[in-house]
């Protein structure tokens, strides 16, 4: 395989991410689920912007761009972990809902199920986001 290696600044930038505190844990099972996942969002957009050669973090992205991220970096990953962490699959039945649309949905429409299945299932995705944090680290 063919892969591009990234920099020592690009590793040190997802490093200062990992390391990053957003502050929101005080706030119990929800709060530490958003610290987690902030980290892990930003760290998936670094990788993307890095595979574009872009100067910014996208707006907006999609769940083959990182894919197509992670393997042209020559990353191993768990396809099913990652894609529970981070497919965008809206109409995913409850409980089977990945990290990012349990985010999305709490976010932006203060949905009270999925509030509560965050909290229900945070052991879970915070072990998802954690292994994701751990490969982005993996050179």
């Amino acid at each position: 395989m063919n892969s591009k290696a990234l920099t020592p600044q690009q590793l040190k930038a997802l490093q200062l991410v990992v390391d990053s505190d957003p502050g929101f844990k005080a706030q119990g099972k929800l709060g530490e689920f958003l610290d987690s996942w902030l980290i892990c969002e930003v760290l998936a957009k670094k990788l993307i912007m890095y595979h574009k050669d872009a100067k910014e973090l996208p707006t907006k992205w999609q769940y083959t761009q990182l894919t197509a991220a992670l393997n042209e970096f020559g990353y191993s990953y768990d396809k099913n972990q990652v894609e529970a962490a981070f497919r965008s699959n809206n109409n995913a039945k409850r409980g089977n809902k990945s990290a990012r649309v349990l985010r999305n949905n709490f976010i932006h429409t203060l949905s009270g199920d999925d509030r509560n299945e965050i909290e229900s299932r945070s052991k879970e995705l915070l072990e998802l986001l954690l292994y994701w944090k751990n490969i982005m680290l993996r050179t």
